[in-house]
């Protein structure tokens, strides 16, 4: 009887243990989102004279290279959905298909949640709809929030580290760095190219820094819980077609709220004829601009 006391009491102090953790993650994420849109608009008066300064170490040979500019679309484009999915694919292909759906379900929901809120939520501008003088690689004419391949590199990084030592897939050291090497390799060489190109601005790409370490601190605690759902998902026949369905309600009622906050806040987030003037000629000036 002692004993099932003593279970009981280690089960409850897990529960209340569980609770804090995920009380506290999630207050730092809403704080976090809640501070960035009250202070976006001299934080970004402020970063943007970073990013001059930054880019003004450099001469303008270097951002004419083709090489450079090579390497810094790569930098912001090899986390694109596509890329990736067609990465998720050949992974499923190649290595555990448990682990790999695992991975690709996860990195999805990342990218369907980091999109909604800046489509929805966020929609603030890049640094070069600010300032035309801001040199950049390529252009886009998307709101930006929490820098989207500053926070898939690090999401990306982080992620496969933790399921390769948790699967034990690569046991020799030396596979895992072959394997893993190259996304942290990636991670900083975006990190980097987003300072010196005006992709985002810099807190910014802080903000989608810490939302990934978030993010994945979620995935460790819900781990059990995302590992039944892969089953009951992609392996478990009877149980697959439910579960797709409350998964696909569950995405749109999260569209749903996040679009009724945008219809509530719409008059504090339309384009500003700057915006679109600077967007223009950096769209006319800059090759392969998007």
């Amino acid at each position: 009887m002692r004993e099932e006391e003593k279970n009981i009491l280690k089960h409850k102090k897990a529960i209340k243990r569980f609770s804090l953790y995920y009380i506290a993650v999630l207050s730092v994420v809403v704080l976090l989102l809640v501070l960035q849109v009250i202070f976006s608009e001299s934080l970004q008066r402020f970063d943007l004279r970073i990013i001059k300064k930054i880019q003004s170490i450099f001469p303008q040979s270097l951002f004419n290279n083709d090489v450079f500019k090579f390497v810094g679309n790569l930098s912001y484009y090899y986390t694109d959905l596509y890329i990736l999915n067609g990465f998720l694919c050949f992974l499923y292909c190649v290595f555990n298909p448990f682990v790999s759906f695992k991975i690709a379900l996860f990195f999805n929901f990342a990218i369907y949640l980091h999109t909604i809120s800046i489509l929805l939520v966020y929609r603030e501008p890049r640094p070069y709809w600010l300032d035309s003088e801001v040199k950049i690689s390529a252009c886009e004419a998307k709101f930006t929030g929490p820098g989207y391949n500053q926070f898939m590199a690090t999401l990306l990084m982080l992620y496969f580290i933790i399921e390769l030592k948790k699967q034990k897939i690569f046991e020799r050291p030396i596979l895992q760095i072959l394997f893993i090497g190259p996304f942290i390799y990636l991670a900083l060489i975006a990190f980097l190219f987003n300072m010196v190109y005006g992709h985002h601005f810099l807190y910014q790409n802080v903000v989608g820094l810490i939302l990934a370490v978030i993010v994945i601190l979620l995935a460790d605690i819900f781990d059990n819980s995302l590992s039944t759902l892969v089953l009951k998902l992609g392996f478990i026949h009877r149980s697959s077609k439910e579960h797709k369905f409350m998964v696909l309600v569950g995405l749109l009622l999260m569209f749903s709220i996040c679009m009724a906050f945008t219809l509530i806040v719409e008059s504090n987030t339309l384009l500003k004829p700057e915006w679109i003037v600077n967007y223009k000629v950096m769209h006319f000036g800059v090759l392969g601009c998007v």
